[in-house]
């Protein structure tokens, strides 16, 4: 008896702690959302506000993080060197770069495809998706990734082939001719519109991988954020290939 009345008490305080942390929750959301105080929302309600929260804080942060780095060229500097130095894998460090495109000019989803091997065919190894694409956005977007990551494709096929081999950016508005972009049905089903590819290459030319940007609505050629993504792209590659470099001059021989 005196262990059930234990485990009775217990229970009491344990949820008596969840109420009470609940309640501090919903105390710290109903400013950023107005919800209703008359209405007392469901525990569930609360928890997708604080989502919904962390999300845009989220978001927030990587967009300021992305403005300060952009505000100078000692800024972004700095902050490429600590990201690369805690990532020496160029695929990591071109996916960071695609993150930072999307935060800044707004793309939904980005990739990035390299070769794989011997082979020659590019294959899907890293993406970006956008903080701010939630709830059916972001299970189409997934659905869009994985059929993508099913790929392989051979240079000069489709969208991704043609740039890694031309080496020029390319701005489509029309996703729906499979000859021309093999994924047409799945960026139709995930609601994509445009895209923008983009080459990446090294100091001397040779190319590295392709990134692309997705966006759910039509967006008209901009040389604004081709420019600015051609820059931030050599900033970055340069940023790698001076670590590495510093890092092999003092690897012991």
């Amino acid at each position: 008896t005196s262990k059930r009345e234990h485990q009775r008490r217990h229970t009491q305080n344990s949820r008596a702690k969840l109420n009470s942390k609940f309640d501090e929750l919903l105390a710290l959301i109903q400013p950023l959302y107005n919800v209703d105080r008359r209405h007392t929302p469901h525990r569930s309600e609360v928890l997708d506000y604080a989502i919904h929260a962390y999300n845009d804080l989220t978001e927030r942060k990587i967009f300021l993080e992305t403005e300060i780095a952009l505000s100078s060229e000692k800024s972004l500097n700095t902050y490429l060197k600590s990201f690369v130095e805690s990532n020496m894998d160029i695929t990591s460090v071109l996916e960071f770069y695609v993150s930072m495109i999307c935060a800044k000019k707004q793309w939904r989803y980005g990739e990035v495809w390299r070769p794989n091997g011997s082979s020659g065919l590019l294959t899907l190894t890293g993406s970006a998706i956008h903080r701010t694409v939630m709830g059916d956005e972001l299970e189409r977007v997934r659905r869009f990734l994985a059929e993508s990551r099913s790929l392989e494709i051979r240079p000069p096929e489709d969208l991704i082939g043609r740039v890694f081999v031309t080496q020029r950016t390319e701005w489509m508005n029309d996703l729906e001719d499979a000859e021309v972009f093999v994924r047409a049905q799945s960026a139709k089903n995930a609601s994509l519109k445009s895209v923008f590819a983009l080459p990446i290459c090294d100091r001397n030319n040779n190319i590295l991988a392709v990134t692309t940007f997705f966006s759910q609505e039509l967006r008209e050629y901009d040389s604004t954020t081709v420019s600015l993504s051609s820059e931030l792209a050599e900033s970055v590659v340069h940023a790698f290939d001076e670590i590495l470099a510093s890092k092999q001059s003092q690897a012991p021989t």
